[in-house]
Parts: structure tokens; sequence; C-alpha cells
């Protein structure tokens, strides 16, 4: 072997390695993709129940894949592609593979509670994330968190506030005193005698119906047109709760997270903080799941871009 060749041989090996790291920290082929397709216009595309691409708009019924289930919880997949039909979108497509998560989980086989990871919130009883993801099927990020990584909203746990509220927000995900588990606008929270909380916003639907501001392109509170990564959480009339959330590339702007959750038969639903704070990680019959912008394993707590409270399933 020539020394041209063990150099070419090197630098191939430093190349690899340094993608592999990239895609472990950065998740650089999702964030590649939101880089090229964050400004984009045209219409965003699902799989139909026959693996035709659909506009979203028109597709009649979106083909969940299975990824894993047990008794009480699916966890399935909706493959999406954004951009044109030209040579460099398939490309990107393609080296991307983007899709959104939804996990189902039937909360009379399961148990919910909210958590927070260590620096977020103390004290917070009777335990906390880390000390708790062994024994979860299924962790969300909830509440937005301000730039010192401290909670904002309500943060109501077992009778006892945590957190105070912020009146003009509208979205809630909470346990009442009977153990049924809902989401949805302030209107359902306020007819429930509650026991355990979180607020966000904005609140998406209820009864089935999307509200009208959820369609505008911009308000005070929220920018609607953008596409970023999402968090959704809902309700559907059987009772099961529904986590939408992005994975690999799965960005959306307001109005195709509606049209998804109507689709996907949500009956009362709220957003929760998304972007580059969304934190989703299970494991179902060992099998593992979950989607960061940002790998935050490598990221001390309190960081910026850490939540410190979280929907957890068991």
């Amino acid at each position: 072997m020539t020394l041209r060749q063990k150099v070419s041989y090197l630098l191939l090996f430093f190349l690899v390695l340094f993608i592999s790291f990239s895609e472990s920290i950065f998740q650089i082929r999702s964030n590649l993709y939101w880089i090229f397709h964050q400004k984009d216009t045209t219409r965003v595309q699902f799989f139909d129940s026959t693996y035709q691409w659909q506009s979203l708009d028109s597709v009649k019924t979106l083909q969940l894949d299975t990824l894993v289930s047990e008794e009480g919880i699916t966890v399935s997949k909706l493959h999406m592609r954004r951009g044109g039909n030209g040579f460099f979108h398939h490309m990107v497509h393609t080296f991307t593979q983007p899709f959104i998560f939804v996990v189902e989980v039937d909360p009379l086989l399961h148990n919910f509670d909210i958590y927070t990871k260590k620096g977020g919130i103390a004290p917070f009883d009777p335990s906390t994330l880390k000390e708790q993801e062994e024994q979860l099927k299924f962790f969300i990020n909830s509440n937005f968190t301000d730039k010192q990584s401290k909670p904002m909203g309500l943060i109501l746990k077992d009778g006892k506030r945590i957190n105070a509220p912020i009146p003009k927000w509208t979205g809630f995900f909470f346990i009442t005193e009977d153990n049924e588990v809902l989401a949805g606008p302030t209107s359902i929270y306020q007819a429930h005698k509650v026991k355990t909380a979180i607020q966000a916003y904005p609140s998406l639907m209820k009864y089935g119906k999307v509200f009208s501001y959820f369609y505008q392109t911009k308000t005070p509170v929220f920018n609607g047109v953008r596409i970023t990564y999402r968090n959704c959480v809902g309700v559907k009339k059987n009772g099961n709760i529904v986590f939408l959330f992005s994975g690999r590339g799965g960005i959306l702007n307001f109005k195709e997270v509606a049209i998804l959750a109507v689709k996907l038969s949500m009956y009362h639903a709220t957003m929760l903080d998304g972007g580059k704070a969304l934190t989703a990680y299970g494991e179902v019959n060992g099998t593992t799941f979950g989607y960061s912008p940002l790998n935050k394993n490598w990221l001390p707590d309190g960081f910026a871009e850490c939540p410190s409270v979280y929907i957890g399933v068991k």
C-alpha cells in the first residue's frame, strides 16, 4: 500500500468518525434537513395507506407504521417529506428519511406523572427524572422554560402548587382526583378537580374542533407559520392519550400539526414546548425510541436547551 493510499484511508476513517460524532451529538442529518426546509412553502407530504405520497391536506388515511407495541402502548412512525420533486430535494430526503412519532397510551393500563431533572426546580419530591428513567416506558418534555432553564407556567404535583400559572396560557396536561388523564384548553381543565398538572400553550382543539387562532400565521404569542420541531399531546374519545412529536427531520408548522391531530382522532389537545427543547425518549419491549435535536446526554443540567419538567409514563 502506497503512502498516498494510507493517507487517503486515514482521512476517510477520520471523516466517518467525525460524521458519526456529529450525528450522535448534533443530529446532523435532522438539523441539516431543518436548515434546508425551515422556509419551505411547498405542501408537506405523507404516505397514505397504499404507501403513496400524498399532500397532508388530501391524504384520507395516514399510514401509521408500528415501531413497537405492548399492552396499552403503541409507538408508530409517520413518514413524511418536504420540498419539491427535484434531484436535490430527493437527495436530501433520502439522506434524512424524516418522520413523526405517534405514541398512544391507554391510561387504564399505564400510570402517568410529572417529573423533573436535577437542577431544574428544587425541591421536587418524591423523585427526579434521572432516578426514574429506568422505570419509565416513555417521557417527554412539557413546560416551556426561561433562559435560566426555570420552568414557566403551572406545575401542580399531588395537589401542591410548585410553579405559578400564567393566565394567558391556555394549554394543560393534567390528572384529575379520580385519576383521569386529560389534555386540552383551560375550559376543560377548569371543569375538573385536578391533582397534578402542567401548563403550556397554545391549546390546539376542543371536542375535535381546532381553534381558529391556531391557523393564524402569527400572533403576539406564537409564530404558527414557522417550520420547526413540534410537540403535542391530546386525548381521544376513548380516553387514550396521544403524543405527537417530531422525529428525525420531522419539522412542521402549526397548521400541519392541527391537520395531523384531526386525522389521528384527537378530541382535546394542546401544544407542549418544542423546537430545540424537544426531548422525548422511551423503551417498550426492549426497543428504544425517541428524539431530541440536541443530544442532551452530553449537556449539563441547567443548560438553556435542557427542559426541566417532563410527562412520564410507567
